[in-house]
């Protein structure tokens, strides 16, 4: 069974796409080891017309955990689809399923490998995007308040570290804050004009969070006379949102309906044997 996930035609690097080709192996390694006319797909936004052009070449599709978002339609789905379930209320409206069938966004499984998270650093993990283009002056920002810089094109372990040393994260980066949620760290979302807000109300609603983030600005690499006073003027208001961030309420999901989502998923991995 071949695993699916996204890589960026740009070459970035990033970390919800790229903790899958660490994660997936340890949880259903036995399965990827035989049996090429499966694909398995896991978490990413990647429920949409792309998806079945992609797929093209395999017989049998596993969808686990996965969300819609991105393209304009969605796939044509047939009988060699097995959707096990999806990330969210919103995933599994939009594809005329049950409410049974959206659990959560299956990167929270990573609660099955590590203890609750005990660090003492505010940390703050920005868009793949603002990483690219804004990583001189969202690192000068945190040298500034003493913040961790977490980046999401970083090594998926170094990340994972990252964010079990901090207290509460401050994220644009949604499976950031999904890492952060399963391991029991405090949260509050980022949201520039990079963020898909629909990704993350549908995770959110899987946990019954609400979602309402903090606005913050985005940084775009340029030298142009104007573009330097532009991007004075974004940071102090990206200073201010942060200030601004760390005395809203953190977000986390409940212990018990984190508990229930893992046990869901828990009991939907024993079914792809069968489908094998």
């Amino acid at each position: 069974m071949d695993l699916y996930y996204y890589r960026d035609f740009r070459g970035w690097n990033n970390f919800g796409d790229d903790l899958n080709k660490w994660f997936w192996p340890k949880v259903i390694g036995e399965y990827l080891k035989n049996n090429d006319q499966f694909v398995f797909v896991g978490f990413g936004t990647l429920i949409n017309e792309y998806l079945s052009v992609r797929l093209a070449g395999f017989k049998e599709k596993i969808i686990f955990g996965t969300g819609v978002g991105y393209g304009s339609s969605l796939p044509v789905l047939d009988s060699s689809w097995h959707i096990l379930f999806v990330r969210g209320p919103l995933s599994a409206k939009k594809l005329g399923l049950s409410s049974r069938d959206a659990i959560t966004d299956s990167a929270m499984l990573i609660r099955n490998f590590y203890s609750k998270a005990n660090g003492n650093l505010i940390g703050f993990m920005p868009h793949v995007s603002q990483d690219v283009q804004g990583n001189f002056h969202w690192r000068k920002l945190c040298k500034k308040l003493g913040y961790l810089y977490i980046s999401p094109q970083a090594e998926v372990a170094t990340v994972l570290a990252q964010i079990r040393s901090c207290k509460l994260l401050l994220s644009e980066a949604m499976h950031g804050a999904i890492v952060a949620d399963a391991l029991r760290v405090p949260w509050i979302p980022l949201a520039s004009s990079d963020v898909l807000p629909f990704k993350w109300l549908d995770w959110c609603q899987s946990l019954e969070l609400p979602y309402h983030p903090i606005k913050i600005p985005s940084f775009w690499t340029s030298k142009t006379p104007l573009s330097k006073v532009k991007n004075c003027i974004k940071f102090r208001l990206a200073e201010q949102s942060f200030h601004r961030a760390v005395t809203h309420g953190p977000y986390q999901s409940k212990e018990h309906i984190l508990d229930d989502k893992i046990n869901q998923i828990n009991a939907r991995l024993l079914t792809i044997k069968s489908l094998l």
